[in-house]
């Protein structure tokens, strides 16, 4: 069951190709640089991971698109 979601997941996010980053002025895309003010982005998606090989590594994984057609990921692990 979880490899079946995994799966899912996985397809839902196959247009989500850039990385976010979170810093002091705002969210940082990865590849252009630009940052985006929480007015300018949408999480459309987040899942809840826990490691396989240790159980105590987990991270929620959030799908965000930006107001100026962006799509990627955030991952905050905890």
């Amino acid at each position: 069951m979880k490899s079946l979601v995994s799966v899912l997941n996985s397809l839902t996010l196959s247009s989500f190709t850039i990385q976010f980053k979170v810093t002091e002025q705002g969210l940082m895309s990865m590849t252009t640089q630009k940052l985006f003010q929480p007015g300018e982005i949408a999480i459309s998606h987040f899942y809840r991971f826990e490691g396989e090989s240790n159980p105590d590594d987990n991270a929620i994984l959030y799908a965000i698109e930006t107001n100026t057609g962006e799509k990627g990921t955030l991952i905050d692990a905890y």
